[in-house]
């Protein structure tokens, strides 16, 4: 499994907080170390979940990142100059 989850109480320093998620199975916390490594802390059990950076990547890579859609690629980069203001390229 990837990733690991940190003994009962250990919280790591210099943690940032991203952003909450409510899901039917409880409330998490997702959170940033200092190094920018990806934090998820669980509310109702104190747990927390870390994963390094190479780690994410190979998450992504395994659920298909790396695929490439011709149309996908043309609709995000329309999507970002839309957001940015520009004309789409």
């Amino acid at each position: 499994m990837a990733g690991r989850i940190l003994p009962l109480g250990e919280m790591p320093l210099n943690c940032v907080s991203v952003g909450l998620a409510t899901l039917q199975q409880g409330r998490y916390g997702l959170l940033r170390l200092s190094l920018s490594e990806p934090v998820i802390h669980n509310q109702q059990t104190g747990r927390i979940w870390t994963i390094t950076w190479p780690q994410l990547v190979e998450l992504a890579r395994a659920a298909g990142i790396d695929e490439h859609d011709p149309a996908v690629a043309a609709e995000a980069a329309s999507a970002i100059a839309r957001a940015m203001g520009k004309a789409a390229p």
